[in-house]
């Protein structure tokens, strides 16, 4: 598996560093909406109502959407190009170059290589979408913070600490839950199920392989509903951290507007890269739920085949 890694990172490194470059810059770019609509309230708002200024700023801001629009959709077709080939090249080196392990059922050992090439070609979508926006806006939007109120700077800073706390201590949980799941899930759909087929065709034994099958069929469920639930704990506890952590932000900055301390475009800042990280933080969750089952499924691929020699 790891030589299968290396030859494919070998063959498309080249395209997957050129494009991962172009969508970073895209990123970027994208983090300059906020920054840009700040200076136009300035503009707008201070003593001397400057409009040339606004509408400079305004014209800033479109013309560098339209750029960022351009390079973020061309950037991600040509990533997903390679996820596509990656699920390919998967899916041949499964079918040559591996083998069941003993001891293991033929139906387990297909479902593990399915669940593990789903969850591969799921990994490389998400580095499309979103896999390279969390470490931009981490490094960035502190920076941009720091530089306009060392204040706004220590919120966000407490407002990340609590968030991923509460997200790898519901994680904990769900890791467990996810595991009894993989393993309804090669239960019924590896084993069990593939023997209704012989009730189609045979009848006997009929009553005992329906009682194996519904029974199979009855864990899974269960393992499904209880590992979903410790997932929307999960959303739930992170989401309320986020809202608190936003209004926080928000009611400091118009308390320091009303004492006449900062302009009011430190409000459309602060929100805006506020909002914004609090999108980055959700790609944090969905980052360490994909890292978390893919140990797992991985784990469980390494049990169920071997490479052969």
């Amino acid at each position: 598996m790891q030589e299968f890694f290396k030859k494919f990172i070998r063959k498309n490194l080249r395209s997957v560093f050129f494009w991962s470059g172009i969508r970073i810059l895209a990123i970027i770019q994208a983090l300059f909406w906020p920054y840009g609509l700040s200076r136009v309230v300035n503009a707008l708002s201070g003593v001397e109502t400057r409009w040339d200024l606004a509408v400079f700023w305004a014209l800033l801001m479109i013309g560098n959407s339209l750029v960022e629009n351009f390079l973020r959709l061309r950037s991600k077709y040509n990533l997903e190009n390679v996820s596509v080939k990656l699920s390919v090249d998967l899916a041949r080196f499964f079918s040559k170059k591996t083998k069941i392990r003993p001891g293991v059922r033929t139906g387990e050992a297909v479902q593990a290589v399915k669940l593990a090439s789903e969850k591969i070609q799921s990994v490389a979508n998400f580095f499309k979408e979103n896999g390279l926006q969390m470490p931009i806006d981490g490094i960035i939007i502190p920076l941009v913070l720091l530089n306009a109120k060392i204040q706004y700077f220590l919120i966000l800073l407490f407002y990340v600490f609590f968030y991923v706390l509460a997200d790898l201590a519901v994680l904990f949980f769900y890791r467990r839950k996810f595991n009894k799941l993989i393993s309804a899930s090669q239960a019924f759909w590896g084993t069990e199920y593939r023997r209704v087929p012989d009730l189609w065709r045979k009848r006997e034994n009929a009553d005992l392989v329906e009682r194996e099958v519904d029974e199979a069929g009855e864990s899974l469920y269960r393992q499904s509903v209880q590992a979903g639930n410790v997932m929307n704990w999960l959303w739930i506890s992170v989401q309320t951290v986020s809202t608190l952590g936003k209004g926080l932000a928000i009611l400091y900055v118009l308390r320091l507007i009303l004492h006449s301390l900062v302009p009011l475009g430190d409000l459309v800042l602060v929100a805006g890269y506020f909002d914004r990280m609090h999108g980055t933080l959700n790609i944090f969750t969905h980052a360490s739920i994909e890292l978390a089952t893919s140990v797992i499924v991985l784990r469980r691929l390494n049990q169920a085949v071997e490479t052969r020699k």
